[in-house]
């Protein structure tokens, strides 16, 4: 985590406490400026879609018999024969 995100997340978790009630004091006595509010909300938010971006394109569906298997259903019916052969040769 960056030192710029961690300030950003410090920043909202310092407003959420304002805003539910847990911190009592006024914004200004909290240190709380409503432009560091949206600064912050507009970084983690950003990172937020970069990140679910990002690990949503390295994802790949596995196929289950292997790089051999044409599809996925047929890829689990050559994983569960391949079992089956392997499990009678060991007898």
């Amino acid at each position: 985590m960056t030192a710029l995100l961690h300030t950003q997340i410090l920043t909202l978790r310092k407003y959420q406490a304002w805003r539910t009630g847990k911190d009592e004091r006024t914004m200004g006595e909290a240190g709380i400026v409503p432009s560091a509010i949206t600064s912050a909300l507009d970084g983690v938010l950003d990172f937020a879609e970069n990140h679910l971006r990002d690990a949503t394109k390295k994802v790949e569906p596995l196929k289950y018999g292997g790089p051999d298997s044409d599809d996925y259903v047929t890829g689990w019916n050559d994983a569960i024969r391949a079992i089956g052969f392997k499990q009678r040769e060991a007898g």
